[in-house]
């Protein structure tokens, strides 16, 4: 038996592309560059039409409004702009040190003004360990409630699991077609499916009674671990438990 277990909408597990509006200018160009020379010359070359630079033009000039106006105190131009940048972090975009101190201070700043948005994305950088570097459900616990996207609950021990509840459907929805290629192996046809995925937080541990048609069961089962890595448990009493506690997920797996 599972001591918290809930039923949560069922995430897909295809993902768009990275959002190149996560990335300034610099950090774009420097992304296109990394791939190849001739890659960044075509993404960027003045003498052709519709290049990476010049499509993104318009939301850069505007990215770069709005961070003047975050610095100048402007309270929806720093939530806007805290959030897409907590929402790229959580994606998995790796920032520099002072842009993410950025973030989370534009966030603080809109939080302190009464921004329920803000608490939401605090909450999930600290259960993260995106805003300090420690990892916590218990200091997540509460902004995630302040925001009303959590409810409001008096045991310490359903709030902790709500918000480790959270993270992991939050990472869930980022998982790729890609990541599952290795389960399917040589399967010959892979059609899109739905699986139920029992979690237990405790033990960092997905598991599926069962398998779609044609998929490998223990690479499935590693694949939807793998949101799990770094996520902390504290709050959750996982040392004085008899029973798990976790969540059952519906998910989509696409064809790979």
């Amino acid at each position: 038996m599972v001591a918290v277990l809930a039923l949560v909408g069922a995430p897909s597990a295809a993902a768009n592309p990275p959002n190149p509006l996560c990335l300034d200018e610099g950090e774009l160009g420097g992304a296109v560059r990394a791939q190849s020379d001739a890659t960044y010359r075509l993404a960027y070359d003045p003498a052709r039409k519709g290049t990476l630079g010049a499509l993104f033009a318009p939301q850069q000039r505007m990215l770069r409004e709005m961070e003047e106006k975050a610095r100048a105190g402007d309270v929806a131009s720093a939530s806007r702009l805290g959030t897409l940048w907590s929402e790229c972090m959580l994606s998995g975009i790796e920032y520099a040190q002072d842009k993410r101190e950025q973030a989370v201070g534009f966030l603080e700043f809109a939080h302190a003004a009464g921004n329920r948005d803000a608490a939401y994305h605090l909450g999930m950088l600290t259960a993260v360990g995106l805003r300090d570097g420690m990892p916590s459900l218990l200091r997540a616990a509460p902004l995630l409630i302040e925001s009303g996207r959590q409810r409001a609950v008096s045991n310490e021990v359903l709030a902790a699991a709500d918000t480790y509840a959270a993270v992991l459907v939050s990472r869930l929805s980022h998982l790729t077609a890609e990541a599952f290629q290795a389960a399917w192996g040589a399967t010959p046809k892979r059609r899109r499916t739905d699986v139920l995925v029992h979690y237990d937080f405790c033990a960092a541990q997905a598991s599926v009674e069962v398998p779609p048609e044609g998929m490998d069961q223990a690479m499935l089962e590693q694949v939807l671990t793998g949101p799990m890595a770094g996520l902390p448990t504290d709050g959750l009493a996982c040392d004085a438990r008899d029973t798990p506690i976790g969540l059952r997920v519906p998910l989509e797996i696409p064809a790979a």
